[in-house]
């Protein structure tokens, strides 16, 4: 029997000329040094279907000489006449003979490639009408007997059904001097970053030494463009960029000149990240009936293939487009303009921009109003109660069209002697405002009405924060006179009102703390003085019947915000209650008295022999030499810019005393800067002090002044000889 019907061979018909794949791309084959660059638009397949003989039978095959890198002349068959087997069922690895990864040949030259497998085989390869396939044995062959510069290319076999996808290739070089380039495609489109591969196949691998890549008319590659060359696949450009889409040639040296390829056009597309950028202009609108308006919707890509629309509600209208490019990006503008608005041209608008990637959209609403709007809102509690030396902002929101003209925070008393430093920030929208006023450490003169007020067309409008400064309760106890008996009064002051409590301890202790007993609870004092924005007095009073001998008693104010108390005693209720017998001038007190007069006439004599000092100030300045000039220090000017509010000094513990002064710790608020807190020393006379120390203080004071700083001597820092 022949070989034909002993292996029951069916040959089909090749399939000649499949699809290209988009781009010039197909896929990646571990074959494929590239990348997966599969160059089918100018590829073919043949399917051989091929029935598994028995093992112990012989498949016959051409011969398996090594054929690697070797030259055949022209005329001569590339082919083997020896006999061979097939590889055993199950090993699912074709093999092409010629073995080999290239193969070499003149042109003109018959050439036959031949895939052994298991089964089913699929021959790619570029397109020639001079190869045929030979149906007369069980294995893939395929032959050309007339060999060109066209069948320069990769040829893979692969195996069919095979899950490991096993295939064998060898790479074809038909030499040819007058054509050294076989390009196999005329257009190549990746998209940005990827490597985009330029198929120009070299038919003879000798000329790789001489080749580059250059662009139309010969201009050179782009400075930034990194490419390599594979002869058997061509140029590759790595991580493509969209300025490199150029039409490129393939150029070698063939006998000391310059030959060219075909040119192919690379066409690089920006990738493009997501749906349009989108910009809507304003963000929100208000006009006036009858007023103009105009609503701006802009979109922007990478890539010109973009649509942008803007709609009314659910209407789409329909808006002439105008079209830019700058900065590496494609815009689309739609502008509506409104000259004459009315009601029916309120409502939301919508911006919209659709590509490959998805759809972007933005909206805005348009106002329409009858006339001018000013509203003033506050989310704060108009009426607010804040603790004395702490911090509060007072906020006001304006909604108003047209814009404002004027705003402003005023103080409206009732401390109108004291006026206030108002520190605001106002911050505006596109028809909304907030303004806030921040009062650093209150003092007691700044409890009061704070008061915002804007204008703009549709008049002026006011909105005001009634502010109540809270205090801590201060305690007061003595004693006063109740029908001719003693009785103990404590009066106490703060906001809100203090409530009081009396609680009794035995013996004498400055506060009554572990064995105290209640007793008295009185909620409700007697308010003595309460008035809007400052303290609330009360008192509260003991009576002489309720005191117990040889007991303190204590009493307690509190309020919402602290509590404070003072002690009394001890209390020797005898003392108090039962009127005196014995006359008030009795010899003993006689004897006293006289002897007080005594000293106090000695003491005089001692002071009138007291010698009288007078101070003087004398500035001494020298100009070189022994040259001196003499100032009065009572002549010299007085600055008032070291003036400083005495109120803003907050007083100490005395650091020490002089002959006409003393020095006490104080802490200054606000000297140099409105929010500084330093602790600084205070000199000053004496409650006893008489006019020449005073100017003797004063004359300090001056050379003070005029020294100026100095880091020798303590320096001035602020003055208060006003009030």
């Amino acid at each position: 029997a022949s070989v034909q019907e002993s292996s029951s061979l069916r040959t089909p018909k090749p399939r000649i000329g499949l699809p290209p794949s988009p781009g010039g791309h197909g896929p990646r084959d571990s074959a494929d040094p590239v990348g997966g660059h599969s160059l089918a638009r100018h590829l073919f397949k043949v399917i051989l279907q091929v029935t598994a003989e028995p093992q112990n039978q012989h498949h016959p095959c051409q011969g398996s000489t090594h054929l690697r890198g070797r030259v055949w002349p022209r005329g001569v068959t590339s082919g083997l006449n020896s006999v061979c087997h097939p590889p055993s069922p199950g090993q699912g690895v074709p093999v092409i003979e010629p073995s080999g990864p290239e193969l070499v040949v003149e042109p003109g030259t018959t050439v036959t490639l031949r895939c052994v497998s298991n089964g089913s085989v699929e021959w790619d390869g570029p397109i020639s009408t001079y190869w045929t396939l030979d149906a007369d044995v069980p294995s893939s062959i395929l032959t050309t007997n007339n060999a060109t510069f066209l069948n320069t290319g990769t040829y893979r076999c692969t195996e069919r059904g095979d899950p490991l996808g096993g295939s064998a290739t060898i790479h074809l070089y038909v030499k040819d001097p007058v054509r050294p380039w076989r390009v196999l495609v005329e257009e190549v489109t990746v998209m940005e970053g990827q490597d985009a591969l330029l198929p120009c196949l070299l038919t003879d691998p000798a000329l790789g030494a001489g080749v580059s890549l250059v662009r139309v008319r010969g201009r050179p590659v782009l400075r930034q463009t990194n490419y390599s060359f594979l002869p058997s696949h061509g140029f590759i450009i790595h991580k493509a960029k969209f300025i490199e889409s150029q039409d490129y040639e393939c150029s070698a040296r063939v006998d000391g000149r310059m030959v060219k390829s075909l040119s192919i056009r690379l066409k690089v597309q920006k990738v493009i990240p997501g749906p349009p950028t989108l910009t809507m202009k304003p963000a929100e609108l208000v006009r006036i009936q009858g007023e103009a308006a105009q609503i701006v919707c802009s979109a922007s890509d990478v890539d010109v293939n973009f649509d942008v629309f803007l709609q009314h509600g659910d209407t789409k209208l329909t808006i002439s487009q105008q079209s830019d490019f700058h900065d590496n990006r494609y815009q689309k503008v739609l502008t509506l303009d409104l000259d004459h608005v009315g009601f029916q041209d309120a409502g939301n608008y919508t911006c919209m921009a659709t590509n490959a990637r998805g759809i972007h959209s933005t909206s805005m609403v348009f106002w329409v109003v009858d006339s001018a709007y000013l509203n003033l809102t506050s989310e704060q509690n108009l009426l607010q109660e804040v603790t004395v030396g702490e911090k509060i902002e007072l906020k006001v929101k304006v909604e108003a069209y047209p814009s404002l003209q004027s705003f402003n925070w005023t103080y409206r008393g009732p401390f109108l002697g004291h006026q206030p430093k108002l520190d605001f920030v106002t911050s505006k929208g596109t028809y909304r405002y907030t303004s806030t006023l921040t009062l650093l450490r209150l003092k007691p003169f700044e409890a009061g009405h704070y008061s915002f007020q804007a204008r703009n067309a549709r008049g002026e409008e006011a909105l005001t924060f009634e502010l109540t400064l809270l205090y801590p309760p201060e305690v007061e106890v003595t004693w006063t006179l109740i029908n001719g008996s003693k009785a103990l009064l404590c009066e106490a002051s703060g906001y809100p009102r203090p409530n009081v409590t009396w609680v009794q301890c035995r013996g004498h202790t400055n506060r009554c703390d572990k064995t105290e007993v209640l007793v008295l609870d009185d909620p409700n004092p007697e308010v003595l003085s309460q008035k809007p924005f400052h303290k609330v007095t009360v008192q509260s009073l003991l009576a002489p019947g309720t005191l117990e001998h040889n007991r303190t008693y204590e009493c307690r104010a509190y309020n919402s915000v602290g509590n404070s108390s003072q002690a009394f005693g001890p209390v020797s209720v005898g003392a108090y209650m039962q009127p005196l017998d014995e006359p008030l001038l009795t010899p003993v007190l006689v004897a006293c008295m006289s002897i007080m007069a005594l000293l106090l006439l000695l003491l005089l004599y001692k002071y009138k022999q007291k010698p009288k000092y007078q101070v003087r100030w004398k500035i001494i300045e020298s100009y070189g030499g022994n040259s001196y000039t003499f100032i009065d220090p009572t002549q010299l000017p007085y600055n008032e810019k070291w003036e400083f509010p005495r109120n803003n000094l907050q007083f100490g513990k005395t650091l020490g005393a002089g002959a006409f002064g003393k020095v006490v710790e104080a802490t200054a608020f606000g000297l140099g800067k409105e929010d500084a807190v330093l602790k600084v020393a205070v000199k000053m006379l004496k409650s006893t002090a008489h006019a020449d120390e005073k100017e003797a203080l004063m004359s300090e004071l001056k050379i003070m002044s005029h020294l100026g700083q100095h880091e020798n001597i303590v320096n001035l820092l602020g003055a208060c000889t006003h009030g």
